[in-house]
């Protein structure tokens, strides 16, 4: 039982997107990246200086807005996800990086970078939609690289100043895959 005020605080921060957490890391300097979804690059998206946050939209009454910018028959989450943004929810983030899984979240992405969701005094934030092939061969994977270099580790590099060598990306790997394990 003593465990469970743990698991409340741990419950609470899923109350909102830009938590008691987030707020912490980015007074410490690291910068946040909102995701979309699980077939995101999460690892890459925590180099150090940097820290991952998934898109959630907890609380979303309606989605008036958002459904004047996309169709009322898209996916709710991807509706809810922009509504959000809309109302300033994602504006503290310093990038947004999508995935190209569905035409619903592709118009998402669209409709956040068209109106500048993140607010006008962001001039080194950036969105980018990935086209993650869902195969290992060769021509796949060089297509993956290539994107994530040009989409992810470059602009993280160039605007933010964040280390994207290779061994930074290993110790990305290593922290990702030692909490994995826990």
């Amino acid at each position: 039982m003593k465990d469970l005020k743990y698991l409340k605080y741990f419950e609470d921060l899923l109350e909102d997107v830009n938590n008691e957490l987030v707020r912490k890391a980015q007074t410490e300097g690291d910068i946040a990246l909102g995701y979309t979804c699980f077939h995101a690059p999460e690892v890459l998206l925590n180099l150090p200086g940097c820290f991952s946050v998934r898109l959630r939209a907890p609380h979303t009454n309606s989605m008036e807005m958002a459904t004047y910018y996309m169709a009322n028959n898209s996916c709710e989450y991807a509706r809810a996800i922009l509504e959000r943004a809309l109302e300033g929810s994602f504006s503290f983030l310093d990038a947004v990086i999508g995935v190209d899984v569905c035409e619903a979240n592709n118009r998402c992405m669209e409709n956040m970078e068209i109106m500048h969701t993140q607010g006008a005094d962001k001039d080194r934030f950036f969105i980018c939609n990935l086209d993650i092939p869902y195969s290992d061969d060769e021509d796949c994977v060089e297509h993956l690289r290539e994107q994530l270099t040009r989409k992810v580790l470059t602009p993280l590099q160039e605007r933010y100043g964040i280390d994207v060598s290779d061994a930074a990306i290993r110790r990305s790997v290593a922290e990702f895959n030692e909490v994995c394990r826990l």
